[in-house]
């Protein structure tokens, strides 16, 4: 059972967690070797869910970026927005950035899901670099400003995720953030309504692994 200390500040990082998403909270961050190029990211509310040129958009990058994802189906801008509005800004305990240029062209998303059976509470979740044109290292500035909001408002000091063992440049990306694998977990496809997911399994069976991964947090310098 979660000690009071645990359950006091996991409902205080719900009440943030909701007022983000109420006032689409913005996130701005400086994109490491770019000349006064920025990103924000923009908290999921009401009005981006219902953003039916940022379902497409977000449909398009399902599609490509297939192969990086533990599920699979046939993806639609419906479906899409369906997920935005009951998983996401239905779900208190989920948060969803999506990333924009200067111009206000969405890139990609990044977001955090609290967990009641992570080691730590926190796991970063849901991360899509979407477009590859994008100023150069977004993907990275994009997360290390997330890592500062997660200290800060969730006053977490650590974040864990998850990614395919085969995935091996994306390992390669978080390892460079600060992320250490410490679990490994075999894992193969399962037939799942209409389509099919990930799950865990007997090692002689696997296809494929999921690597918890964990980076230590902490709080910048006043």
């Amino acid at each position: 059972m979660p000690k009071p200390d645990r359950l006091k500040q996991r409902a205080a990082q719900l009440e943030v967690v909701a007022a983000a998403k109420a006032s689409q909270l913005e996130l701005s961050v400086q994109v490491s070797g770019a000349d006064g190029d920025r990103v924000r990211l923009i908290a999921v509310g009401d009005s981006l869910a219902g953003d039916d040129g940022l379902a497409i958009r977000m449909t398009d990058w399902r599609i490509e970026n297939a192969d990086s994802f533990g599920s699979r189906f046939t993806p639609s801008a419906s479906r899409t927005q369906k997920w935005l509005v009951e998983r996401v800004v239905g779900n208190p305990q989920r948060i969803l950035f999506i990333l924009f240029d200067a111009a206000g062209r969405p890139l990609g998303h990044v977001g955090v899901v609290l967990h009641d059976d992570a080691e730590n509470g926190i796991e970063l979740d849901a991360v899509l670099r979407g477009e590859r044109d994008g100023p150069s290292g977004y993907m990275a500035a994009a997360i290390m400003g997330l890592h500062r909001w997660v200290v800060e408002r969730l006053d977490a000091d650590a974040i864990e995720l998850k990614v395919l063992g085969s995935n091996l440049r994306a390992i390669a990306f978080y390892q460079q953030l600060g992320y250490l694998a410490v679990k490994e977990t075999a894992v193969r496809w399962f037939a799942r309504g209409d389509g099919e997911s990930l799950a865990p399994c007997h090692a002689s069976v696997a296809t494929d692994t999921y690597v918890t991964m964990e980076c230590r947090l902490t709080k910048s310098p006043e």
